[in-house]
């Protein structure tokens, strides 16, 4: 068939999807599909001195074609709102042009990428599948950035409708597909394949371990990577690593960026550079090294997130080898998941004394710790590595339905 994938960054841009899309595109094109990516010039990060890449090129056996837009210089909410509109009208018109059999766009830019799929879909006799990262607008609704009005519902019966007329719906967690059966979607096209680990291509952003990044013999390092955003509930590790503060072997390392970082950067206080370190963002590479030399990695969500999202972090700590603290509500499916594979501990959001509580009895129990690691290594090999998610993907689109 003749495929056409798309999202608003594409690799060696540095979002995961970014990463995650060139394994598909080539695992499908490999299985004797006709493939195109749609996508823009890196532009994520504007730190990361990518390069700009070729308008129109051809890798692993499928095309990339770049679309031009604005560079997102600073936080303009206009650049950003004139960039995804660009983005789309022009991903309508090439769409119609090229007139592929199947079309699948992920949730970025949320809800208005997959209007414009349905809306070509329909101009040119295609169908589509609709991958969904994250559920909009209820992420935003319960991160506090949309207030539940018209406007919210207006959004959720448009992407209601988006859902609900392509031939699959992807989504990563049964939680995320009960979200959508409660809104009002049909839900036998809705199916779950989840994300896979990630790792870099090649090391298009050079960026070494430095000396400050290396743990220390005889440290417990604690650790997150991700987004450092509003809605994962951050301060309350920053809370706990207050509450240790005298255990000097113990320290809380965060990887990534975003909104919250300069609060949480104030409440770290006195400890900030001690106990406490912020690294960054870090490519791919970089990253994993840190995880894999961690003891411990966190998974948190505010109250009500996981319902509309799984963190993909989840599967490269994982595949690492390293045992996660969940600080998720105890009746999500991550939740079950970390206590029925005995692969890490479960906290509710917001409780930092039971946050402290479950670090220092891991960090005094080795052997507890050690049997969680080959949970973990067990458990990741089936579920999270890239040669045990790929096949779903080459599966999906053998399925009946797909023409």
């Amino acid at each position: 068939m003749k495929l056409a994938l798309v999202h608003r960054y594409f690799w060696p841009d540095t979002p995961p999807y970014a990463v995650m899309l060139r394994y598909i595109a080539k695992e499908l094109a490999e299985n004797g599909h006709e493939v195109t990516v749609y996508s823009t010039q890196p532009s994520y990060k504007q730190q990361y001195k990518v390069g700009e890449q070729p308008w129109v090129e051809e890798m692993d056996g499928f095309l990339v074609k770049r679309i031009k837009v604005a560079r997102e210089k600073g936080k303009s909410s206009f650049l950003r709102l004139f960039s995804i509109l660009k983005f789309t009208l022009s991903l309508l018109r090439r769409l119609v042009l090229d007139k592929p059999d199947v079309i699948m766009i992920a949730t970025t830019p949320p809800i208005i990428g997959g209007l414009v799929v349905r809306l070509s879909s329909r101009l040119i006799g295609a169908q589509y599948i609709y991958h969904c990262q994250d559920l909009y607008p209820e992420v935003a609704k319960v991160s506090g950035v949309l207030n539940d009005g018209i406007l919210n519902k207006f959004l959720v019966a448009l992407d209601r409708k988006t859902c609900d007329k392509a031939l699959w719906t992807i989504v990563l967690s049964e939680d995320m597909k009960q979200s959508l059966l409660a809104r009002g979607c049909e839900g036998s096209n809705i199916s779950v394949i989840n994300n896979f680990e990630l790792k870099s291509f090649s090391d298009v952003i050079s960026a070494p371990v430095t000396e400050d990044m290396v743990r220390k013999e005889g440290v417990f390092r604690v650790l997150f990577a991700g987004n450092i955003g509003k809605f994962q509930g951050l301060e309350t590790v920053i809370d706990a690593a207050h509450k240790l503060s005298e255990k000097d072997n113990i320290e809380f390392v965060f990887l990534g960026e975003g909104a919250a970082m300069a609060t949480l950067k104030e409440q770290a206080s006195e400890l900030l550079g001690k106990t406490i370190k912020f690294f960054g963002h870090q490519p791919i590479s970089i990253a994993r090294k840190l995880i894999a030399d961690s003891q411990l990695c966190v998974v948190s969500l505010n109250e009500g997130v996981y319902k509309y999202a799984f963190p993909s972090k989840t599967m490269t700590y994982m595949c690492e080898g390293v045992p996660v603290l969940m600080m998720v509500e105890p009746e999500s499916g991550l939740s079950k998941m970390v206590r029925d594979e005995k692969i890490g501990v479960v906290i509710s959001p917001g409780d930092s004394t039971k946050f402290a509580e479950q670090v220092i009895n891991l960090e005094n129990d080795s052997e507890s710790l050690e049997m969680m690691k080959r949970a973990v290594n067990k458990y990741s090999s089936h579920h999270f590595k890239i040669e045990s998610v790929l096949p779903r993907w080459v599966e999906l689109y053998g399925r009946d339905g797909l023409e």
